[in-house]
């Protein structure tokens, strides 16, 4: 008897927390995405203020500006401070370029340890980091889409990602998530 209790209360349980995490994704709305096609295999990553949500990434900022959760698997704990997005395993400089963003940084002590450079203009989209190999180099197709022939639309930016200058830490973290 005492089981059967046991189990009905485990699933009272398992039923609230499936109900609130529904809660909270329906709450995401995407202000911007990062898509990535074929042939190049990715898993692409979307974004809001507050949130940055993909198969291999879910960030979140918290009430003092850190944002915290799973990239690729590993644990983050980030700090922004100005330009600089870091933690103990990683380190992004986000420069803003006159009609760009460029990514740079590092890698340390995950399964995948590296540099990180990616250079996203209105003329190419440019990334190589520990993640991806080979690197990937796109010319643009269009506004807010990159690669021609075989690679053709491979990267597709949407809404406030494809902005000259996207929301930062967002873009950036949905860039390493997403790519």
């Amino acid at each position: 008897m005492l089981a059967v209790a046991f189990s009905i209360a485990a699933c009272k349980h398992g039923a609230e927390a499936t109900a609130s995490t529904a809660e909270a994704d329906s709450t995401f709305e995407p202000s911007g995405r990062i898509l990535v096609n074929a042939p190049i295999r990715a898993p692409s990553a979307s974004f809001d203020g507050n949130r940055v949500i993909g198969p291999a990434i879910n960030v979140s900022r918290r009430p003092d500006g850190t944002w915290a959760g799973w990239i690729r698997g590993q644990a983050v704990n980030l700090e922004v401070k100005g330009n600089q997005i870091s933690d103990a395993s990683l380190t992004l400089n986000v420069h803003e370029l006159p009609e760009g963003v460029e990514v740079r940084g590092l890698w340390v002590g995950g399964p995948r340890s590296g540099e990180i450079d990616i250079r996203v203009t209105p003329t190419e989209f440019y990334a190589r980091e520990p993640h991806i190999e080979p690197p990937i180099f796109l010319e643009a197709a269009g506004p807010g889409r990159y690669g021609r022939g075989a690679f053709a639309n491979a990267i597709g930016l949407e809404g406030d990602a494809a902005l000259p200058h996207p929301p930062e830490p967002q873009f950036a973290l949905a860039l390493l998530g997403g790519l």
